[in-house]
């Protein structure tokens, strides 16, 4: 779905659909919030718009079933979504009900099915974690759920979405958002006070482990291999230039990936991949033809979700901008150089310790927030375009040079 046609909808329908919505939940039972389990039966972890936030939700999802273990866990997303909430294994697959948005009438159908679906699982307690749509505060008030919980702007500027929740918890957008998601699950362990939730949020903050699959991983490598004739390498590296359609702000020029792959092959013995996916493949054919011919492979829409994450396991490194492929790093142990602009690492910094974030610290970034609803007027990156390849291939270097950081790739699957 076009990012600004769904922004249009969300906002001329959901702020109408939230007013009205509100004013049935002062009048009915089975919105009041009143009655259900003493204790969550049935949760339901609402995450729609991009697969990123899906690993910087874990933390949260992960206390909750620490706290209920007792407790069924559900996930409603976006079915494009669906991959790597699977990958990372939060809730069982057949708890997870994904929405059809490949057209306005596959939209509504799905969604009816979805919010039957959920009524069907009688959810008592609902998580919503979006920050961007209003289209979920309603999912949220028509699952049926007694206990709802979500962030609510208060007297702060924001999305509107009336008065559907029964916890609302204040949005802290000086806060990383991986807390942010901790203290929606924390509310239903404190006295309900306005705002939600007055401590400090130090759980620790860590995404599940992907575990290659050996047989997977060579098959992945024997794809690497074939697309690039390189007889040996110490290192591979790989690098995402697309930052998704959803927000393309976000990307580094690709002058600048091709400048920092060359400074990269002529100081290191190493291979490179270009990676993203099947939409990015223009940017990777791109990228790739700036760069040597027998040292890069194009792996752009070559690979699904589980196979990327198994490139990645094998990789050196990992060279990106703020993106999802950022986030699904944090599944693996290989480091990353991610690059900030539009947004800004103190919220949406990967989680993990072996990764440096970079940024130009320009006045005017960061420019997308949960207050503008993630649009901007810009249309030159500038902060982007400011973060020199020198600058990245400077904090890259200790990950190329520490031999201990990560194992590198088995010499035999190296082609003669």
């Amino acid at each position: 779905m076009n990012p600004d046609l769904f922004r249009a909808i969300d906002k001329y329908v959901g702020a109408p659909a939230c007013a009205v919505a509100s004013g049935l939940a002062r009048i009915s039972p089975g919105l009041s919030g009143k009655g259900g389990p003493a204790s969550p039966a049935a949760a339901l972890f609402i995450q729609l718009s991009e697969m990123g936030s899906a690993v910087l939700a874990s933390p949260a999802v992960a206390r909750f079933r620490e706290a209920h273990p007792d407790c069924a866990v559900h996930w409603l997303t976006f079915r494009h979504n669906r991959r790597i909430v699977d990958a990372l294994g939060l809730v069982p697959p057949e708890n997870v009900i994904a929405i059809n948005v490949t057209g306005a009438a596959a939209f509504l159908s799905s969604t009816r099915r979805a919010v039957a679906e959920v009524r069907a699982r009688r959810v008592d307690t609902v998580f919503d974690f979006e920050l961007f749509a209003r289209f979920s505060a309603l999912v949220s008030a028509l699952s049926g759920a007694r206990r709802r919980v979500g962030f609510s702007m208060f007297h702060q500027e924001g999305l509107y979405r009336g008065s559907l929740l029964t916890h609302p918890v204040l949005y802290n957008c000086h806060q990383h958002v991986a807390k942010n998601f901790l203290a929606q699950v924390l509310a239903l362990e404190r006295p309900r006070e306005t705002p939600l939730v007055k401590e400090a949020i130090n759980q620790p903050l860590s995404a599940p482990r992907f575990v290659p699959d050996p047989a997977a991983a060579a098959r992945v490598k024997d794809l690497l291999y074939d697309l690039c004739p390189q007889r040996a390498a110490r290192h591979l590296v790989l690098l995402n230039p697309g930052a998704g359609e959803l927000l393309p702000l976000r990307a580094w020029p690709v002058e600048h990936f091709a400048r920092l792959g060359r400074m990269i092959l002529e100081n290191h013995d190493a291979l490179l991949a270009v990676v993203g996916p099947p939409e990015a493949r223009p940017l990777g054919l791109d990228l790739s033809s700036r760069l040597p011919r027998d040292r890069v492979a194009d792996m752009t829409g070559r690979t699904d979700l589980p196979e990327f994450l198994e490139l990645l396991s094998a990789a050196r490194l990992i060279v990106t901008a703020d993106s999802g492929a950022a986030h699904f790093a944090s599944l693996t142990h290989t480091p990353r150089v991610v690059l900030f602009g539009p947004e800004t690492p103190t919220l949406y910094a990967p989680l993990g310790d072996r990764v440096r974030t970079l940024t130009a610290g320009l006045a005017c970034s960061p420019c997308l927030s949960a207050f503008n609803h993630r649009k901007s007027p810009c249309k030159d990156a500038a902060c982007m375009r400011e973060i020199l390849p020198e600058s990245v291939y400077a904090a890259a270097v200790p990950f190329l040079e520490n031999g201990d950081l990560v194992a590198k790739i088995p010499e035999s699957r190296i082609r003669a």
